[in-house]
């Protein structure tokens, strides 16, 4: 069975990829069964540039995607229904027929729905997926073709080539995009970054009802933390209540310019001790 574990947070710069390649890294050095790295963040793929001994391959990705044919399309809203994904949306006043980039999966069955035939097939690339090893562990990540927003088939692309049987540690892009909920598919469990901030808890509503909603089990990891008490307490009390584990807090750092949040070194033993506790996590009922 594959184990999929996203990590997530409601903004960048939370340091949610340092904690992804972190973790990545803990388990392949205790690890005997191969581990797989997964980087959904499309729009900003900063995983590649963390492994700089490691040659990656890309491999273009081409999907059909749907195009409205103003002419043909008599704004029935038919084609509604065939959609899964909630991608279309028709506004009679106009009319108009629009097509959300933010969730189309360009999967056609819109079009198949169609009896006047008024959504035609347009192939465009929606981005590269690239592969790369790490012994006998794969790093495999995507990276989104900027000329156009439709961008869910290459992270639904990014969910077919999660190798079957692997534990896959992914790094999710920040919020709650359609690209996000997307790659939530199959996730057996999820770790939510939070930085101290005095709307953490309003910040990531959103997070915890589309995990509540898939039935998706997970837990917090507080990084930069910097001594604020009062902070600490807030979330303490939340997981209190919530009966969600914090797996652990790590402490901000100051790095010099020429230093980088990864990867770790043995001297990291507070980040080590949070990577032993969701590994023990992975490896339990949870998953």
């Amino acid at each position: 069975m594959t184990r999929k574990i996203a990590i997530m947070s409601y903004e960048s710069s939370t340091g949610r990829t340092m904690l992804a390649k972190g973790l990545f890294d803990f388990v392949v050095s205790i690890s005997a069964e191969p581990v797989q790295l997964v980087g959904y963040d499309v729009e900003k793929p900063d995983l590649i540039g963390e492994f700089e001994q490691v040659k990656f391959n890309a491999d273009e990705i081409f999907a059909d995607f749907p195009k409205i044919d103003n002419l043909k399309c008599k704004f029935c809203g038919a084609c509604i229904s065939y959609c899964d994904c909630g991608a279309l949306q028709l506004d009679r006043n106009i009319p108009s027929m629009v097509i959300s980039p933010e969730k189309c999966e360009a999967c056609g069955e819109c079009i198949n729905g169609c009896s006047i035939h008024g959504i035609g097939r347009k192939e465009k690339l929606t981005g590269y997926i690239l592969h790369g090893r790490k012994g006998m562990h794969s790093i495999t990540v995507g990276k989104a073709d900027e000329s156009h927003e439709f961008q869910v088939p290459l992270v639904c692309a990014l969910n077919q080539r999660i190798n079957t049987g692997s534990l896959a540690i992914c790094d999710l892009s920040p919020g709650i995009s359609g690209y996000v909920l997307t790659a939530l598919r199959d996730a057996t469990l999820a770790i939510l970054v939070i930085n101290p901030s005095r709307g953490w808890l309003r910040n990531i509503q959103f997070l915890l009802g589309a995990l509540k909603e898939r039935s998706i089990p997970f837990g917090l990891v507080i990084n930069k933390y910097k001594g604020e008490a009062s902070f600490l307490e807030e979330v303490e009390r939340f997981s209190k209540i919530k009966k969600v584990p914090v797996f652990g807090v790590i402490s901000h750092r100051d790095f010099k310019d020429n230093e980088k949040y990864m990867p770790l070194n043995e001297a990291d033993l507070e980040n080590e001790s949070i990577f032993a506790t969701i590994w023990e996590k992975v490896v339990s009922s949870w998953l």
